[in-house]
């Protein structure tokens, strides 16, 4: 019973997360589009300035190193907790990275403020899930950002896309654009962290088919954090 109040406690959580980014009338689009189901490609009313800036998400200690985690959803509910692992200024893009065409949208904004030791980023749920979105365009708007994050820092980390059973006759899509971001990845020589069969590990602790628990999250933070700290030991 306890566990299951907790679930819905999560849920409810998940649901202010996604509200709280959606308050004007140009809002991101999973508050408006249903999901998964409609991409939009009007990327420039799809993050509106109410979202801030990168630097304004949390305070910056200049004397210490700085990881920015480029992502989803799922990156916006791990990255609190990676913020408590470290001991560096962790920062979150504005809100939510949605497609890979919206992050090669907005990525030289992003990368435009102060400078990242490490930065880690991922595309993958918001595509595969998309009705309209082939693996060709995907990556090559994930190329776009892995090129500009190379350019910005000598250490960057790819998240692979976290498991979802969401929509499950998606799940084979998503496979595919999986294994071609892996490609793209060793392509460019851009070190993969294997989110992917760490959340399959906690499967039971999704909430929704795509979201986790507050353990869920956990577990996914202690693996990003380590492998932002292993960077940032080199």
């Amino acid at each position: 019973m306890m566990k299951t109040l907790l679930k819905i406690l999560d849920l409810v959580l998940i649901v202010f997360c996604f509200t709280a980014c959606a308050s004007n009338k140009d809002e991101v689009v999973e508050a408006t589009s249903g999901a998964w189901l409609v991409p939009v490609y009007d990327y420039a009313t799809m993050a509106p300035s109410s979202c801030g800036r990168i630097q304004d998400t949390v305070p910056i200690n200049p004397s210490k190193k700085t990881v920015l985690i480029i992502g989803d959803s799922i990156s916006i509910g791990y990255t609190p907790l990676v913020r408590q692992n470290l001991d560096s200024n962790v920062l979150h893009n504005p809100c939510n990275a949605a497609y890979a065409g919206y992050t090669s949208y907005r990525i030289d904004t992003w990368l435009s403020e102060p400078n990242y030791d490490v930065i880690v980023f991922n595309n993958g749920l918001w595509d595969g899930y998309a009705s309209g979105i082939h693996v060709d365009q995907y990556i090559s708007n994930l190329r776009k950002t892995a090129l500009a994050v190379k350019a910005k820092t000598t250490r960057p980390i790819f998240m692979a896309t976290t498991y979802s059973n969401e929509i499950p006759s998606s799940m084979a899509k998503l496979n595919q654009f999986a294994v071609a971001a892996q490609n793209l990845m060793n392509e460019l020589g851009i070190p993969v962290l294997d989110l992917y069969s760490v959340s399959y590990n906690v499967r039971s602790e999704l909430v929704d088919g795509t979201h986790f628990t507050s353990y869920g999250y956990q577990v996914l933070a202690n693996e990003v954090s380590d492998a932002i700290q292993s960077q940032l030991d080199l």
